[in-house]
């Protein structure tokens, strides 16, 4: 196994391999977890300073501040292709975001940036344009909708959302050194710093800001970092026979039919042939609002017109029961007319009654 300068690296938990770049030599290389299987797999890159592996799609990504290209190629080095190759000027860190499909990249050329695409390159966009100098390392957390970045020069590590919105300084100043690349896992974030000798962390979440040394002090101006947790799937935490797929720092329950939740532990309302309710049938010169179809639903209600000449004498609508019963009696269609005719012969009768008694009155 040849190394002479590595500087980025990462890591495809499918099938075991351990990825990274070589400025000395020019190439990416891989091996297996282990020490087996070293291959040589990309050569002809100027500086490929910046590596990232996406496991699931078994691609690995790179950057080239000689060539300032960001190209992509199977996991075996085959099918190699550019995917941007303009307006870079020295671009370095990149990372995978595989659960939302996106790219992120840092620039630290004259016109200092990150950059965000979809998987093909397309749909590129600066999301951080201004007070960066030199931003080295770069890490997504999918789960948090959150991107971190570090500046060398700035001696800053920043976050932002995935659009560069809300833009938070975490820590700055001397005690962040000369930071090189950046990782998150769990509530902690790590970076690289040339100037130390061990890894350095702060709590990401707790507002501290207390810096601390990670690791027994074997480093010698370290560079890439990549940490991954493995296998979010071995705890099988997916129920009712779901698919588990594996995301860095997280998981997707993919749910079988009638089941929903993150876990997929929620079963979905069925609804029993017997809670069918059918069409009622109608009363005389009863007429439906919207008749389209011969069942209903628990729930769903059915409502009822008379034409201009008639009166609907009932309830104006019924609704589903769960035992397939409507909630009501149908209702009947008259004519106005013989409610219109009553009181005119209540009237004729009550004047009868008062001349009667008026008559009464005056013997």
């Amino acid at each position: 196994m040849t190394m002479v300068k590595p500087v980025a690296v990462d890591f495809d938990p499918n099938q075991g391999f351990i990825f990274w770049t070589d400025v000395s030599l020019n190439s990416i290389h891989r091996v297996r977890y282990g020490g087996s299987n070293y291959e040589t797999l990309i050569t002809d890159v100027q500086v490929p300073d910046g590596l990232a592996v996406h496991s699931t799609l078994q691609r690995v990504f790179w950057t080239d501040s000689g060539n300032d290209r960001i190209e992509v190629a199977y996991l075996n080095g085959t099918g190699r292709s550019t995917i941007v190759n303009d307006g870079l000027n020295k671009p370095r860190a990149i990372v995978v975001d595989s659960f939302h499909g996106l790219l992120f990249w840092t620039d630290w050329g004259s016109d200092a940036k990150i950059e965000r695409s979809d998987l093909d390159g397309l749909n590129r966009l600066v999301i951080v344009g201004t007070d960066l100098v030199w931003p080295n390392g770069i890490a997504v957390d999918p789960k948090e909708n959150k991107l971190y970045w570090c500046d060398a020069s700035l001696q800053k590590i920043e976050s932002s959302d995935l659009f560069g919105n809300f833009r938070q300084t975490l820590v700055y100043g001397s005690v962040v050194g000369h930071p090189f690349d950046v990782a998150v896992h769990g509530q902690y974030l790590y970076w690289t710093d040339w100037r130390s000798e061990n890894l350095k962390r702060i709590n990401r979440f707790d507002g501290t800001n207390q810096v601390e040394k990670v690791g027994s002090g074997v480093f010698d101006r370290a560079g890439g970092l990549h940490i991954y947790e493995m296998d979010e799937c071995g705890s099988s935490p997916c129920q009712n026979t779901a698919t588990c797929v594996d995301y860095i720092e997280m998981f997707v329950c993919e749910c079988s039919n009638g089941f929903q939740g993150k876990l997929c532990d929620i079963a979905l309302p069925t609804i029993q042939s017997s809670s069918i309710c059918k069409l009622p049938k109608l009363n005389d010169n009863v007429m439906m609002l919207e008749h389209s179809k011969d069942e209903y639903s628990p729930g769903e209600e059915v409502w009822f017109v008379c034409d201009s000449a008639k009166l609907l004498i009932g309830s104006a609508s019924v609704t589903c029961q769960s035992n397939g019963d409507w909630s009501d009696s149908l209702p009947s269609c008259i004519h106005t007319g013989i409610l219109v005719g009553l009181p005119v012969l209540f009237s004729i009768l009550l004047f009868l009654v008062l001349l009667a008694v008026c008559y009464y009155c005056n013997r």
